[in-house]
């Protein structure tokens, strides 16, 4: 009798502690739910601790994190082995970026890069903080030069210069990258420039910092504005760089015969002819885009350009990939990883086609310290 008795008590407890689960994720849209449910199933997690991830779900959610960002981090965790407890402490990073404002998608795909390379997760929120610390060092810089006059039309034009100004300081250690390209902003004048060109030029100086020191590659870049050229000439002048060095031409050769372009000014430039970019990889984790993720930086992306950065060591190839970028052999600091895309990268801002930077051909020497 009494054994009967503390077997129904044993499942009536049981059945109140999976009620209170589901209740606790009402909220959450049926696959996160399914998800989070059979992660906690997988690692024979305890109800509360389900709860409670299904809690930090729902909280990520309502700070604006996309679903499918959380879909990928919750597949990434049950196919790489990562804790409920891991990913919460993920959640948290994601969450906290878009309470800041800051366009999310580098940290989501440090995040993702890192899971999908089982790199351990005190290793991903570190280089996840990082570049958390350089968007926001780059929105404070942005908000500063918008203080002094330049106008940005759209929530997409802002995110681009946000997204470039944290690569160019967290990549290539160039600090206040976007003020110094804006003609006439250092000596106090107004400014007057008109945005997408602004982004292309920034574009062209994260191009260039492969090959010429970051002093030059600045240089170069705000040179370009100088002279008036419009944003789809300054990444036709970018093409053609680049189809010069896969020609062979010595970086010391078109870094000068650049120089001399620009300082004829706009007046001898041709028209840039119109059309896409040449083909490119795609961006993605060394490997290839996995079956089912989410793509990697520099595809569909409404936040503006991305990059990856060396920030982890290089995966090997999975299953059914579709292809691997080569690891870069170039010197890495802290927060880099080996292994970018090679050829120009297209994207579209506000309509308009720009193209985003790429990484030395192979056999081509990089400056020192310019690949993260």
């Amino acid at each position: 009798m009494f054994q009967t008795l503390t077997q129904q008590f044993s499942r009536l407890l049981g059945a109140l502690l999976l009620c209170s689960a589901t209740l606790v994720s009402a909220a959450l849209p049926a696959p996160l739910d399914k998800m989070a449910a059979q992660l906690a199933t997988q690692q024979a997690i305890a109800p509360e601790a389900h709860k409670d991830l299904a809690a930090k779900l729902e909280n990520a959610l309502a700070a604006g994190v996309a679903e499918a960002d959380l879909q990928a981090v919750m597949r990434l965790a049950a196919t790489r082995q990562y804790t409920a407890a891991h990913v919460a402490a993920l959640l948290q990073q994601l969450v906290a970026v878009h309470k800041d404002g800051l366009p999310p998608t580098l940290v989501r795909d440090k995040i993702l890069e890192g899971m999908a390379k089982k790199v351990p997760v005190e290793a991903v929120l570190k280089v996840a903080a990082q570049w958390h610390g350089a968007l926001k060092s780059a929105d404070k810089n942005l908000k500063a030069i918008e203080a002094r006059g330049l106008k940005l039309d759209t929530a997409q034009e802002r995110a681009a210069l946000v997204n470039l100004g944290a690569s160019l300081l967290q990549r290539h250690g160039v600090a206040d990258a976007i003020a110094k390209l804006v003609p006439g902003l250092m000596m106090n004048a107004p400014v007057k420039v008109d945005t997408q060109s602004l982004i292309a030029a920034a574009q062209l100086a994260e191009f260039l910092l492969h090959y010429t020191p970051a002093a030059q590659a600045i240089k170069l870049s705000a040179e370009s504005l100088h002279a008036g050229y419009s944003a789809a000439q300054i990444a036709a002048l970018q093409r053609g760089a680049l189809d010069q060095l896969r020609q062979g031409i010595a970086t010391a050769d078109l870094i000068q015969h650049l120089h001399q372009q620009l300082e004829r000014g706009l007046a001898a430039t041709p028209p840039a002819s119109p059309g896409m970019a040449q083909p490119h990889e795609s961006w993605s984790f060394p490997g290839g885009r996995m079956q089912g993720e989410l793509r990697a930086p520099g595809a569909d992306m409404p936040n503006g350009p991305s990059t990856l950065s060396n920030s982890y060591p290089p995966m090997p190839v999975l299953p059914g990939a579709a292809g691997s970028i080569a690891p870069s052999n170039a010197a890495t600091k802290p927060g880099s990883l080996p292994g970018s895309p090679t050829g120009p990268i297209p994207s579209s801002v506000n309509g308009k086609t720009a193209v985003t930077p790429a990484t030395p051909p192979a056999g081509k020497a990089s400056a020192p310290g310019d690949a993260k």
